[in-house]
């Protein structure tokens, strides 16, 4: 063996054993200080914020207070949430029409009957006349369990022209009759 050790089996011996311990060693040394430094650095930048913090503070108290004019905050609405709005309006609006169509609810929010369809899809994952089914059941719903108006009334206010098919509609979509439904919600 030389003076730089030896390899046996993949392993240093000697010298080259000791040169790697003390470069791992180094290695740590130089992980901790740096780590030291840095948690230094975070530490000073806090302090410099605060002490920013501190002077804007003490500027703005010791200066008259002038009024500010700025402008208004935009309103920033989603286009897609505004449709929706306009649609659920336009919806409510003509609920109990048994023969609103989906160009008429397309043209209520002045889209195309084919751009509206995928609108529709893409946002509720529906297509149009099931998403008026849905509108028209859900406020179904509501006036079954919170009105006392009869089952026939909500049927023809919700846009059924037939008092069983809404029955129908009515079980397949919550599970039970109106009657039922009613008892287990009064």
């Amino acid at each position: 063996p030389g003076r730089c050790g030896s390899i046996r089996s993949g392993r240093l011996t000697g010298a080259g054993r000791k040169a790697e311990l003390r470069r791992r060693q180094q290695n740590r040394e130089r992980e901790a200080r740096l780590m030291h430094i840095m948690q230094q650095y975070r530490e000073l930048q806090e302090k410099q914020a605060d002490r920013e913090a501190q002077e804007e503070q003490q500027k703005q108290e010791t200066q008259p207070t002038k009024p500010v004019y700025t402008l208004s905050e935009p309103v920033i609405t989603d286009p897609d949430e505004e449709m929706m709005n306009h649609l659920m309006a336009f919806i409510e609006e003509h609920l109990q029409d048994e023969n609103l169509r989906i160009e008429e609810m397309a043209e209520a929010v002045n889209l195309g009957r084919t751009v509206f369809y995928e609108k529709i899809r893409q946002l509720v994952g529906l297509s149009p006349s099931d998403f008026l089914r849905q509108v028209r059941m859900q406020r179904a719903r509501q006036l079954v369990a919170k009105s006392k108006m009869t089952f026939s009334q909500i049927a023809y206010s919700v846009g059924f022209t037939d008092p069983k098919y809404f029955t129908k509609c009515f079980k397949k979509d919550t599970g039970m009759t109106p009657s039922e439904y009613r008892s287990a919600n009064a």
